[in-house]
């Protein structure tokens, strides 16, 4: 027979597997850094983006007014440190992050500054801090981070708003887009529009929530009457605090803490995964390099006498004359137990048949037998009645 040759040549094998090995280790890499790379090349946080959506606006002009002093918390336990901490959630936000988060603020006694999403917004081009507008958030995205089900997003054509009388603000801007507001129990609005709270305080808690962006991003500070609402807001709502305000990037990241692909590439765990990539190089090289001398190829016909008879069978069974192997049987067990039994020499088959016959104390006779596996048609029979002739030579001969 000829060997065909292998349609792929050697080294496209091998760059193949080369590619399929880097790309393997870059998913993985990917899914297990994917936050890291995000954080230097991909969408950055709310609060540190310049975007119209941003927050990074309000971050500046806290931090540049005199005696006020912003920063941003960029580990989890910066979250209470600050008196006033901005809180920026986002469609992704899963509620457990939001609650751990909360629980420390509530723990400290701080107040805090939930700002909800709004716009759904891409860059403008690679590498631009511009964004434009594509959508709304659907509020099914966020909602369920609040933990409220009995809460309610309204969107509303711009309208002006107003403010609550115990609110020691400055009454903001009218608004130029549409407006989101927020309507449930245990809200105390503090800015409304049209009878739904923009800006509310979440029972008698030191917690606060700011359903429009609008009235302290990026595109809300552009000018000097929207920037005074929104540091009007933060003196309103923590007087105590204002001076230092904390600006959360966390939230943004948070996910990515509980990762298992992660804890592959990071100590102590980072040895386990060497070992298991060299030992899985030394397996590939084992497996195109040969140790030793090269096995021989197996005999095509081996000796001995089984191979023999193992080779007459399955010639036998190819041609399907295994069930004349009977009669042969037959006669061979004939010959051997007559001379168990010292039968005289020289009897023909008849009187040999006849000898054992009369040797037969009870059951069936040899004879029978004997015709028995020589009439068989087909290889069950002939087994059957073969196991029934050495059955008997058993008795005879025990």
């Amino acid at each position: 027979m000829e060997d065909r040759a292998s349609p792929f040549a050697a080294r496209t094998v091998a760059v193949l597997i080369g590619l399929g090995l880097l790309f393997g280790a870059a998913f993985l890499l990917t899914v297990g850094f994917g936050n890291d790379i995000g954080e230097r090349f991909g969408r950055p946080p709310p609060a540190r983006s310049h975007a119209g959506d941003g927050l990074y606006g309000l971050y500046a002009l806290v931090d540049a007014l005199p005696g006020r002093h912003a920063r941003f918390a960029d580990r989890a336990e910066d979250v209470a440190t600050a008196g006033l901490l901005v809180l920026p959630l986002e469609a992704e936000t899963v509620r457990e992050d939001l609650d751990a988060m909360m629980a420390q603020r509530r723990s400290a006694g701080r107040a805090t500054l939930i700002v909800l999403p709004k716009w759904q917004t891409r860059p403008v081009s690679f590498g631009s801090e511009r964004v434009a507008i594509v959508g709304m958030v659907d509020p099914a995205g966020f909602l369920p981070a609040l933990g409220r089900d009995d809460w309610k997003i309204f969107r509303m054509p711009p309208a002006k708003a107003a403010a609550a009388p115990d609110y020691t603000g400055d009454a903001p801007p009218p608004f130029r887009r549409a407006v989101q507001a927020l309507s449930g129990p245990g809200l105390t609005p503090l800015i409304t529009v049209r009878d739904k709270a923009v800006l509310a305080q979440i029972g008698d808690r030191n917690t606060y929530i700011l359903t429009d962006p609008d009235l302290v991003n990026n595109h809300a500070l552009r000018d000097r009457r929207g920037a005074a609402a929104a540091l009007s807001m933060l003196n309103a709502i923590a007087p105590s605090s204002a001076s230092a305000i904390l600006f959360d990037t966390t939230l943004h990241f948070r996910p990515g803490e509980r990762n298992l692909v992660r804890l592959m590439f990071v100590p102590p765990f980072l040895a386990v995964t060497l070992a298991l990539i060299a030992a899985g190089l030394l397996t590939l090289v084992a497996s195109f390099a040969r140790f030793g001398p090269a096995s021989a190829a197996p005999r095509g016909i081996a000796f001995g006498k089984r191979a023999l008879l193992d080779n007459i069978a399955a010639l036998s069974r190819l041609a399907r004359k295994t069930h004349r192997a009977g009669g042969h049987y037959a006669d061979a067990v004939a010959e051997r137990t007559a001379r168990r039994l010292h039968a005289p020499r020289g009897l023909s088959p008849d009187e040999l048949r006849g000898f054992l016959d009369a040797r037969t104390p009870n059951g069936p006779r040899f004879s029978e037998l004997a015709a028995r596996a020589k009439a068989a048609r087909s290889e069950a029979e002939m087994l059957y009645a073969c196991r029934a002739i050495d059955d008997w030579r058993r008795e005879i001969t025990a």
